[in-house]
């Protein structure tokens, strides 16, 4: 029986959303359609630092803005 969200799973994938996108786990959450906490324990089990949503939100809108400048340039 395969698992509901494999992605939870997938401890690279999670990685990537939260540490290289900087998706939050709610937005995580809503992109597969489970619940923040699933997200926040698979982000635990796959050990996956957290940080700080002040400071995770500021690295995201800085993700956000060279990426912006880079499809301008």
């Amino acid at each position: 029986m395969g698992r509901r969200f494999p992605e939870l799973h997938n401890p690279e994938w999670l990685r990537q959303q939260y540490s290289v996108e900087f998706w939050s786990a709610k937005e995580i959450a809503e992109q597969i359609g489970c619940s923040e906490s699933a997200v926040n324990g698979a982000l635990r089990r796959a050990e996956v630092l957290k940080l700080p949503t002040a400071m995770h939100r500021v690295l995201r809108a800085r993700l956000d803005r060279e990426r912006e400048e880079g499809a301008v340039a």
